[in-house]
């Protein structure tokens, strides 16, 4: 066996039984840390947000955000809570807690160690340990035999670094290591299209599931690559996101604008409504959400569509969308780059599951930011 490979499994045998043993939970880290004080997040952009929601969700409260942003400060972010500056987080709240909830951390933790408050954590220790949770929730056996079948399908050094790097880490929450996550060694650019994987075909059509606000829609038109594609569909699910998205496409020269079509829809297993909570780049669904959606599934909304490429970033809903997407998938064979970093069992079932529809795909993970986010598998004919 591969040596890397074995160092995998190796680590799988070796940490997990004392990372159970000791392993602590989302909820109780965040109160450890915590201790009855408020909760401030720094950071009121999309990772605030959603480690805000996440938070509510597990019942506990945030009391105020902050950031350094002069548009936000003063406004309110979300539920009637208020983002402060830096300067009054540090002179008027001094008994808060403070979680950093944006990508890269160092210049926050700089700035507010040198006003006093060096106790701050980023938000990737929460974050983690909530992936710790799902470790908690599987045997050893069961993980074992997870990556091993894993590893069967992924060959390349970078994918194999990857998901030695995500389960190392997560091994390492379950222990209650909460510092030291690096990923600048792991980082590679061009998200969607990287650089070593032949992603699109000449006059491909594209499937954009979670198009946000048109963000790859416009990287996509600035590449050769793209600009040579046939048809763009993009999916966004909420309406505040939609209208960013319309507004984008009507920004672009009219032979880009005719090949997109717009969909205020999410994608899912089934043709269904549901409730969500928005936070700007992220949407989250939940039964107790702000809003109401729909969502439909791929094969019967592009039933007739020689899709050649799919990407989805849809926030933890990636296995219903494969699902409802199954059978497109299995009759053109499109390339597939699938967000895993949202939940830490992606990591093995998502290209688990695609493999399994079509046994010819290539399976390979690339990560694309210098912080836990961004890991896409990326599936491929070759």
């Amino acid at each position: 066996m591969n040596s890397q490979k074995q160092q995998i499994l190796d680590l799988v045998h070796s940490r997990f039984d004392e990372a159970k043993a000791r392993s602590f939970s989302f909820v109780n880290y965040i109160k450890d840390f915590c201790r009855g004080r408020k909760l401030c997040l720094f950071g009121a952009g999309g990772i605030g947000l959603s480690t805000y929601y996440r938070l509510k969700g597990k019942g506990l409260p945030v009391a105020l955000f902050c950031d350094n942003n002069p548009q936000k400060i003063n406004t309110e972010i979300v539920d009637g809570i208020r983002c402060v500056s830096a300067d009054e987080l540090l002179a008027s709240h001094k008994d808060c807690c403070i979680i950093i909830t944006v990508g890269q951390g160092r210049e926050i933790m700089q700035q507010l160690s040198a006003g006093g408050r060096a106790d701050a954590i980023h938000c990737a220790a929460p974050t983690i340990a909530y992936y710790g949770e799902v470790l908690n929730s599987i045997s050893k056996e069961a993980l074992y035999s997870n990556v091993q079948n894993l590893l069967a399908m992924v060959d390349d050094e970078k994918s194999l670094r990857i998901v030695h790097r995500t389960l190392a880490h997560a091994l390492m929450a379950m222990e209650g290591q909460t510092t030291g996550f690096e990923y600048d060694d792991i980082y590679s650019p061009n998200q969607y299209l990287p650089d070593d994987i032949r992603m699109l075909g000449d006059q491909a059509i594209y499937v954009d599931c979670g198009a946000y606000d048109g963000d790859t829609l416009r990287y996509m038109f600035d590449r050769p690559e793209g600009r040579s594609l046939a048809r763009y569909y993009c999916y966004e699910l909420d309406s505040t996101n939609y209208a960013r998205l319309t507004a984008s496409l009507e920004a672009m020269p009219g032979d880009l604008r005719q090949k997109v079509v717009l969909k205020n829809f999410g994608v899912g297993e089934k043709a269904e409504q549901i409730k969500y909570d928005p936070t700007g780049s992220d949407t989250f669904a939940c039964a107790s959400g702000l809003c109401t959606g729909n969502l439909v599934a791929l094969d019967e909304d592009l039933r007739d569509v020689a899709v050649g490429c799919i990407k989805m970033d849809i926030e933890g809903a990636e296995p219903y969308a494969l699902r409802g997407a199954s059978h497109l998938i299995q009759r053109h064979r499109p390339s597939l780059a699938i967000c895993t970093y949202h939940s830490l069992e992606h990591l093995w079932e998502l290209p688990l599951y695609i493999h399994d529809l079509v046994p010819e795909y290539t399976i390979r993970f690339r990560h694309h930011t210098r912080s836990m986010f961004e890991t896409v598998c990326y599936a491929t004919v070759e």
